[in-house]
């Protein structure tokens, strides 16, 4: 009887056991089943499922051209550029712009400098120390500037300077001043007569009292006469220069080169002129130079010093008086 009931459990278990193993196998089958379902109905990859394949379709890039006829356009005309003055180009800054007065610094490849350009030439006049004689004392250029009232002066003619110990008071050649002549020395001369036209030349003490000239100076040498550079004009030394000149206009042109410094030698007289002529000046003359070679404009020397000393007293110097007094006197 027990062992009957011991066969009967281990069919019951057997038979649970298969049972278990049907169910297993019928439920992965469904979950398999399930899986290819979903994935066939997702887009992926060509190997799970055909794609239709896009057609291919040539373009035609080519276009054949279009002849074109007719007269081909004229190129535009280049721009003109605005008219300067002779030489303005050449300015490295101005330094004063007023009523028919330019004041600027220059510069070349080898020398360095100041130009001043006067269009009425009746602005100018010679100014003086009180006395010529031998000891006498002259004045610096700012000193003789402020007893005319001028708002821009530059050193003059020359003057007794044995061994560059002069006090500044003898000149040597022609001084006339306000039409009167204060020394008959002759010599390379530049003279303004009453039109406002300068002359130069070498002219004798009665020669140019003669001619009866405004004012008058005499250094030399004469660097441009009638338009051209004079020839044998020395080549080799190089100082501070100071030169004036007049274009054909009428405006009187006055420079001041700087020199005996390191970053300034100086220039010679052949290329004083040069520089003379590239201002667009016909008639020019070299006054003195070395250490007596200033310029000043309206309370201030625009070039430095060539001696430690500062300007050096002397007896002559150029100055150019304020447009408004020209005009009143010519009202006069």
């Amino acid at each position: 009887m027990a062992q009957k009931k011991r066969r009967r459990r281990r069919k019951a278990s057997a038979g649970a056991v298969l049972l278990g193993i049907v169910l297993s196998l019928a439920l992965a089958g469904g979950a398999v089943a399930g899986t290819y379902y979903w994935a066939s109905t997702q887009p992926g990859p060509a190997l799970l499922r055909e794609e239709k394949q896009p057609e291919k379709t040539a373009l035609d890039l080519y276009v054949s051209p279009q002849a074109v006829t007719g007269t081909a356009p004229e190129p535009a005309a280049a721009p003109v550029p605005e008219e300067q003055s002779a030489g303005e180009e050449e300015f490295a800054e101005i330094l004063g712009r007023e009523e028919g007065l330019t004041v600027a610094r220059v510069q070349g490849k080898r020398w360095r400098g100041f130009i001043a350009l006067v269009e009425d030439p009746g602005r100018l006049e010679v100014a003086t120390c009180p006395y010529f004689y031998d000891g006498a004392k002259g004045r610096t250029v700012d000193e003789m500037a402020a007893e005319h009232g001028a708002v821009l002066a530059i050193n003059g003619g020359g003057f007794a300077d044995d061994g560059g110990y002069g006090t500044g008071g003898l000149p040597i050649g022609n001084v006339v001043s306000e039409g009167k002549m204060l020394w008959p020395g002759g010599g390379y001369t530049v003279a303004m007569d009453y039109e406002g036209k300068i002359h130069v030349g070498e002219i004798s003490g009665d020669a140019c009292k003669a001619a009866g000239y405004r004012w008058a100076l005499s250094y030399g040498p004469i660097l441009i006469q009638n338009g051209s550079i004079l020839p044998n004009l020395d080549t080799r030394q190089q100082e501070p220069r100071t030169a004036v000149g007049q274009r054909e206009d009428g405006t009187v042109v006055l420079l001041n080169i700087q020199g005996r410094q390191a970053s300034a030698l100086g220039v010679t007289c052949r290329e004083l002129a040069e520089i003379m002529q590239s201002y667009g000046c016909v008639n020019a003359g070299n006054l003195d130079g070395g250490a007596s070679s200033d310029m000043w404009y309206r309370g201030n020397y625009v070039n430095i010093s060539n001696i430690s000393s500062g300007p050096r007293p002397i007896p002559t110097s150029l100055v150019v008086l304020p447009a408004a007094e020209t005009e009143e006197e010519a009202q006069g």
